[in-house]
């Protein structure tokens, strides 16, 4: 014989199955602990909305202390999260949302991520809620954003979901990360080609020779400015005469730039260097504290061109900075000491991974000079 239930007992069950069911009630309203973890939560509702938020903390003395303010915000708050909420609107509220923890470069570059995971990600998983995407719905965008995007671009992406789904678990939206089970794609090192002195110099001299070009001396500066100093174009951008001494330059944070790595770092100024800013300092334009070193914002259409017109591979701005790193470990120079000038923070195991072609003749001819 068929047992009946009773309406009670099929809520009962029904509840046993979610998450909110080990969520225990403390004294205080809108105070709950999660039994599973011992983290207490701020539950509300608003607009007929539960909204809930993780108070990080296992204290209930604490918990109660920063309660009232974490209500506060949740009822004063957007009722854009919840369980129903979709992925596609999830992703741009994280993107957009200000973080004082990211630095403004991490922050402009999950922007980029989401523009290229909403390009790519089919839209009928851009319409699932947080609670509904599956790891293979994520495989399905991971194998599309491969085809279309670089191994680290997806990877990157991939960082921003992972934050965004683990958010979700704080929040109480969701119980687990599909992104748990997505693998990062294989990043392979390939050996991007350089100009020799030679080619460099050739370079630079055909991007002074056009003169149909308006800014061609200022941007052949530029590229020996890169390519001499190993900094990014946005350090370079912001580089003023202040920072430059007869020795070193200093790369600076200030309130309008910020360095990649928070951090400022100093370059010695070697000779190729030291002959570019003696002219510099005669060409025209002011040579203040806060005037700009650098009078363009980027070499990019100038380089381009004159590597096509001598037949050379593209080169990239950023492939200045491979050459800096390249002609100094080339030269003897320890690979902490040229970490340091580029401003890695890992003490050369960025260098030592990608720069292993340059390293291994350069190994080799030191172990020439060991003798026992």
């Amino acid at each position: 014989m068929k047992q009946i239930r009773t309406t009670k007992e099929r809520t009962k069950e029904k509840k046993d199955k979610t998450r909110s069911s080990v969520m225990k009630r403390s004294k205080l309203p809108n105070l709950f602990c999660d039994e599973r973890t011992g983290i207490y939560y701020a539950i509300v509702k608003v607009a007929s909305r539960r909204k809930s938020r993780s108070l990080g903390t296992k204290s209930y003395s604490e918990a109660a202390t920063i309660l009232p303010g974490v209500i506060e915000s949740l009822r004063v708050a957007p009722a854009t999260s919840g369980p129903g909420e979709t992925l596609k609107d999830a992703i741009n509220r994280l993107a957009d949302q200000e973080d004082p923890t990211l630095a403004k470069s991490t922050f402009l570059y999950y922007g980029v991520c989401r523009r290229q995971f909403l390009q790519v990600c089919p839209p009928a998983i851009l319409r699932k809620s947080l609670a509904q995407v599956t790891p293979a719905d994520l495989r399905l965008w991971q194998v599309a954003a491969a085809k279309a995007y670089s191994p680290p671009s997806v990877n990157g992406t991939i960082s921003l979901l992972n934050k965004l789904f683990e958010r979700a678990i704080e929040e109480n939206q969701i119980t687990s990360n599909p992104v748990g089970k997505i693998k990062r794609l294989k990043i392979v090192i390939s050996h991007k080609w350089l100009p020799t002195p030679e080619e460099f110099a050739e370079v630079v001299a055909e991007i002074r020779a056009n003169a149909n070009w308006r800014y061609n001396h200022a941007t052949a500066d530029a590229v020996e400015l890169l390519a001499y100093t190993g900094l990014r174009i946005g350090e370079a951008r912001h580089l003023k005469w202040g920072a430059v001494s007869s020795t070193h330059l200093e790369v600076r944070n200030t309130e309008e730039f910020t360095t990649k790595n928070k951090t400022m770092r100093s370059i010695p100024i070697n000779p190729a260097l030291a002959g570019l800013l003696e002219k510099l300092r005669t060409t025209p334009g002011g040579k203040g504290p806060d005037d700009p070193v650098m009078l363009i914002l980027r070499p990019t259409i100038g380089l381009r061109n004159a590597c096509k017109r001598l037949g050379f591979p593209h080169l990239r701005n950023h492939d200045l900075r491979h050459l800096f790193a390249t002609r100094c470990l080339e030269a003897g120079v320890d690979v902490p000491t040229v970490a340091s000038w580029l401003g890695h923070r890992d003490g050369g195991a960025l260098l030592s991974k990608v720069y292993s072609h340059v390293l291994q003749p350069h190994s080799a001819k030191q172990a020439e000079k060991v003798a026992f």
